[in-house]
């Protein structure tokens, strides 16, 4: 992982990046809440107090079960559009 420096320039994925050290995920939950943006957030995504953002926690699990990826993060939709792609095995 310390290699992967297109995920930290931002010229790849952190899911590649995960495949090619071995972690391969098998399942991930991933939990979406609207909710308004409180004082430090709206500061820190420059919005006003109250704007709605959607607050997505994740995690994802190797075939073995072991959760390797955890991540919240709270989300512009103005700026950066949720996109769901679903499909059945």
């Amino acid at each position: 992982m310390a290699a992967a420096t297109g995920v930290r320039d931002g010229t790849s994925s952190l899911t590649a990046a995960l495949q090619d050290a071995g972690y391969v995920a098998a399942r991930a939950k991933r939990v979406v809440h609207a909710v308004p943006a409180d004082r430090v957030l709206a500061g820190h995504l420059d919005v006003p107090e109250g704007t709605p953002l959607l607050r997505i926690r994740s995690i994802t699990w190797s075939k073995a079960q072991v959760a390797f990826d955890y991540y919240e993060t709270w989300l512009r939709t103005d700026v950066v559009p949720l996109e769901v792609d679903a499909k059945t095995s």
